[in-house]
């Protein structure tokens, strides 16, 4: 009897962190009270590259969150969703959300507790927790030249896609069993397993602004 050929696995791509849908009225609160600009700088370069932003390895990192404007409605205040973007791009997480993200393999992808405060930076909020998560783990399974509507940066090995069009290609070999993890050569993409999908959708996440695109699975080129 002839066996069926394996079926390709489904991996899913995110455009979240180039979206404003996911920004929330919010700020970060620092270690330090007057960070210069190469701080901030720094800070940001190091989180989107994947390198750690523990306080042993930066000058300034993110203590606490607080809410933008002193004027912010109630309502708005208590709405919150289970992941959403502040300064610097940073990614916040409910602590729901995180369980649920942990029980998957996110390698070194690491969380962060940070307390929710007023715009007066001193009185808590019941809302929480929430955690800083930081996309530690890059994996080299984009294939460019298999890919459609991406285009390629000048003088680097990076790629950017389109917002809606682009389909992209991804080696599942390059892989492994990662179940979430980026890529140095596409800009502003999380990519996500079949299973770990299923499971955001399945516990009915508030993640608006967080969609799902189908990457076309192919060969080892």
């Amino acid at each position: 009897m002839s066996r069926l050929p394996k079926s390709k696995p489904k991996i899913w791509s995110s455009n979240f962190l180039a979206t404003t849908y996911m920004l929330r009225k919010t700020n970060i609160k620092l270690n330090i009270d007057e960070p210069t600009s190469r701080d901030f700088v720094d800070i940001r370069l190091r989180y989107e590259s994947g390198s750690p932003i523990a306080p042993k390895d930066v000058p300034i990192y993110p203590v606490a969150l607080y809410f933008k404007y002193p004027d912010t409605p109630e309502s708005y205040k208590k709405k919150w969703r289970d992941i959403f973007q502040v300064q610097l791009g940073l990614v916040v997480v409910s602590g729901r959300m995180k369980d649920q993200l942990q029980e998957f393999n996110l390698c070194e992808t690491s969380f962060r507790e940070l307390p929710l405060f007023e715009n007066d930076q001193n009185t808590p909020r019941p809302e929480g927790p929430f955690f800083l998560m930081h996309i530690l783990q890059f994996q080299d399974a984009f294939v460019p030249e298999l890919s459609e509507n991406v285009e390629k940066l000048k003088n680097v090995d990076k790629w950017r896609p389109a917002i809606t069009s682009d389909v992209l290609a991804v080696n599942p070999d390059a892989v492994g069993d990662a179940d979430l993890w980026m890529d140095h050569r596409i800009e502003n993409r999380v990519f996500f397993s079949d299973r770990l999908r299923q499971a955001i959708k399945d516990a009915k996440f508030r993640t608006y602004g967080l969609s799902f695109k189908a990457c076309k699975v192919v060969a080892n080129p």
